[in-house]
């Protein structure tokens, strides 16, 4: 049981709150008061979330759903009970976690982080704060005004696919995060 809370734990933290250690510092990227924007293309999509941090590594199912305007996603722990849910849309950003999960787990984190993983560009770079983004075919870096970068590499085009893996490495909250995605299916 201990180790489905520090999956979801470490889940979140995978967020963009304000790096411990760093008087000053903001967070990238926080979705809170931030209207909607739209990722400008649809999908649906099955995820098997591997998250490392220090020691641990911890492994969550998610369903993701992106459209023109919405995001949702719905959390699984690994014995198949609902986790967290979280929603950020036209009409503002919701969550909900179950209330066994621990305090820490905050759906607004995981948000941001996905957000940097898979919005276009240019509706990206309105959205950071204290950042700035460049580009590689395969890969996007995330330069703060405080820190080393953040770094996401695909192994599928940015703006054109949503299906393969990909993997966020933020050195400064010691996190790598790896996602494989399928398009999801109603079998």
């Amino acid at each position: 049981m201990r180790i489905i809370y520090t999956i979801l734990v470490i889940f979140t933290l995978v967020g963009c709150a304000a790096p411990t250690g760093q008087p000053g510092s903001k967070p990238v990227l926080d979705l809170r008061t931030a209207n909607w924007v739209s990722p400008d293309r649809t999908a649906d999509l099955t995820q098997q979330m591997s998250v490392n941090s220090g020691s641990h590594k911890l492994i969550v199912q998610a369903r993701l759903q992106l459209a023109d305007t919405e995001i949702r996603m719905v959390a699984l722990d690994m014995l198949g009970r609902r986790a967290m849910d979280l929603r950020w849309g036209v009409d503002g950003f919701d969550s909900n976690t179950a209330d066994w999960l621990p305090d820490l787990v905050q759906p607004e984190s995981v948000l941001a982080d996905l957000v940097l993983i898979y919005w276009p560009l240019d509706k990206l770079q309105a959205l950071l704060r204290g950042a700035q983004i460049s580009t590689a075919p395969d890969a996007r870096l995330i330069h703060r005004d405080i820190g080393p970068d953040i770094r996401i590499d695909y192994d599928f085009t940015p703006g054109v696919s949503y299906v393969g893996s990909v993997t966020l490495r933020d050195p400064m909250r010691h996190l790598t995060v790896e996602i494989q995605s399928a398009e999801a299916t109603n079998e």
